[in-house]
C-alpha cells in the first residue's frame, strides 16, 4: 500500500514539473520582452525628459540675460542659477538613460543578460 502511495505522489509530482516547465517556456520570451520594451521606452522617456529640460534651461537663461541690459539687474543671478540646476540635471537624466536606451534598442538580448545578471546578484 505504501508504494502505491509512493508511486501516486511521484507521479503526481512528475506532473506538476512538467506543467511548470510547460507554463515557464511559454512565459518567459513574453516576460523577456515585456521587459525590454519597458526598459527601452522608460529610458527613450528620460532623454527626451532631459532635451525638454535642456531647452528650458536654455529660454530660462536667455529670459536671465535680457534682464542684464535693463534696471532689473537683480533679477538676473536667481534665472541663471535656476537654469544652471535644470541643465545639470537634464544633463544627469540623459547621460543615465542614453546607454540604456541605446542597448535596448541596438543590443536587447545583451541587455537581458545583463539584466538577469543583475538580478540575481541582488538576490545575494
Amino acid at each position: 500500500m505504501s508504494e502505491t502511495i509512493v508511486k501516486e505522489f511521484l507521479e503526481s509530482m512528475l506532473k506538476s514539473l512538467q506543467q511548470a516547465k510547460d507554463f515557464g517556456a511559454e512565459q518567459i520570451p513574453i516576460v523577456a520582452q515585456e521587459i525590454i520594451r519597458y526598459n527601452m521606452t522608460k529610458s527613450f522617456l528620460g532623454v527626451i525628459l532631459g532635451v525638454l529640460g535642456g531647452c528650458a534651461s536654455y529660454r530660462i537663461a536667455k529670459k536671465g540675460y535680457s534682464y542684464s541690459d535693463s534696471r532689473d539687474e537683480d533679477r538676473v543671478i536667481p534665472y541663471l542659477f535656476l537654469s544652471f540646476i535644470l541643465g545639470f540635471a537634464s544633463f544627469i537624466l540623459m547621460t543615465c538613460n542614453t546607454g540604456t536606451a541605446l542597448e535596448t534598442a541596438l543590443a536587447p538580448r545583451v541587455f537581458l543578460i545583463e539584466y538577469v545578471t543583475h538580478e540575481i546578484r541582488s538576490l545575494k
